[in-house]
This record gives C-alpha cells, structure tokens and sequence, in this order.
C-alpha cells in the first residue's frame, strides 16, 4: 500500500500562529526550548498548528533561520523532535491515516494531516514516532520537508552539518551512530531521500547556488555517505544534482569559468584557453 502525493496545491490554514511560532520568528531560542517542554502539542502537525505557507513550527525554525549558526538551532531542533515524541501519536495516527475519525479533507480531497511518504505493505499498521512524522512532514505548497528547507538558499554557509545530524537524530560522535536501530537508519535514508514537488533531492538543492560554498560540499560528501544514491536521481526536468553542476561549469568560458572551475576544487590545469 503506498500513500499518493498528489500534484493539487496544499491549501493555506486559516489560523493565526502559534507561540512557538512567535518565539521562532523573533529568535529567543531559549524561551522557544522552554515552550517546547510546556507546551508540546505546539510542535504537531494538524493544520491549526501551521502558519500561513503549512509550515509546522519544525518547519519555520529551519525555513526563516537560514542565516543563523548552526549551533544555535540545535537545541531547539532537539526540543521540538523530543516534544514530538512525547505527543502520543499511537492514540491517534497509524501510517497513512488517522484513526480519531476527525481528519481534515480539503475541497481537492486532499487530506491535510497526510503522511506523504511510500510505504511498504507490512509497515501500514506501524505507528510512526512523532518526531519522525515531523521529519517526514511534506505538507505544504513546495513539498519540502524540513531537511529540504536546510539546503535551501545556501545555508550551509552557516555551518550547518550540526544541524542535519540534529535532524537526523544522530548523535556528533561517529561510534554511537553505529548503535542506531535497523529503523532509525531505514528512516534516516527516507528522510534524506525525499523528492518535493519538481522532484528534487536535498543534492539538488543543496548544489543550487551559483557557486557552492565548501560547507556546502562538506554537507555534500555527508549525505552521499550515507545515500549515494542522490547523485543520480532526476527531477522533473531529468537533470540529476551534478547535471547541474557540470552545466553552470561548463555554460560560460573565460573568467567566469575559471571561478566556477576553481570553486569546484579544481585548478587551472587542462583548462582550455
């Protein structure tokens, strides 16, 4: 059984935004933690939860923060995904679908509390972790979930490494990642594999700059550890992530492609005159 993403537009919540929204926007990371602890349910995904673009709060602090250091994201990110956890999800969603009978269909018949992701025949009657659920959350007009928004708009500028392992839920030191359940690492590459709404990766995002930054190649050779195969897949133009690389290379002689060519780590040997 696998739950369809559909191509119609998700539609804007008529809501005002939450606290945690608020103490996102204005950066008081701290009062943000705090929030997160006592008022957990301010972390879910139905559609009152979000802001005007269907954006969870998990969403927010990765889409308007792309300027801020990684570090100082981090423990908001923890907070959130720990909250998320805490929700008991298990009372009310299975994989798929809600069972509380009170799930929110739009007039396109989309469904608005929807996981978007494939799913295997033996995993529709898995309760999905919470925090998981918001890492997998896809629900807004791009279809872009929150790692998506990370590699948007060249952030890796920002050392922000911390926080996809954050979002990962992978601990810093190499050696624990080792004692990640056969599960986590399953959704781990899930949530790393992704495709929005042009059908494009992470990769392709993450090499959209006119000229990539060495945080962002640094954050490039982490993912492709993990998933090689997001080099090759193709979004709806067919153009894999180093298709485009090679072509802003290679489209212009001279100065500028000298620039590209050295951004890239190459030098100037073999280059044509």
């Amino acid at each position: 059984m696998s739950v369809v993403q559909s191509s119609a537009p998700i539609p804007i919540p008529n809501t005002h935004p939450t606290e945690l929204h608020k103490l996102i926007s204005a950066k008081q990371w701290a009062d943000a933690v705090g929030r997160c602890s006592s008022h957990p349910h301010e972390v879910g995904s139905s559609s009152h939860l979000r802001n005007e673009r269907g954006y969870t709060a998990l969403h927010t602090l990765m889409a308007y923060n792309q300027a801020t250091a990684g570090g100082e994201l981090v423990p908001v990110i923890k907070a959130i995904l720990r909250a998320a956890d805490e929700i008991d999800y298990a009372a009310e969603y299975r994989l798929g679908r809600r069972s509380c009978g009170d799930d929110e269909i739009d007039e396109s018949g989309i469904n608005t509390n929807e996981i978007i992701v494939e799913l295997g025949d033996e995993e529709t009657t898995d309760v999905l972790r919470g925090s998981w659920r918001l890492l997998l959350d896809q629900n807004n007009k791009a279809r872009w979930s929150p790692l998506h928004l990370v590699c948007v708009q060249g952030a890796f500028a920002y050392g922000k490494i911390s926080v996809v392992k954050a979002l990962l839920q992978m601990d810093e030191s190499d050696e624990q990642e080792e004692e990640k359940s056969d599960e986590d690492v399953e959704y781990m590459h899930r949530i790393m594999t992704l495709l929005d709404r042009q059908k494009r990766n992470i990769l392709h995002h993450l090499l959209d700059s006119v000229v990539p930054s060495n945080e962002a190649f640094e954050a490039a050779r982490f993912f492709l550890g993990m998933a090689p195969s997001l080099l090759f897949q193709e979004d709806v133009r067919g153009k894999t992530p180093l298709a485009y690389v090679l072509e802003r290379i290679t489209e212009n002689s001279g100065t500028r492609r000298r620039h590209y060519m050295n951004s890239y780590g190459n030098d100037d040997e073999g280059m044509l005159k």
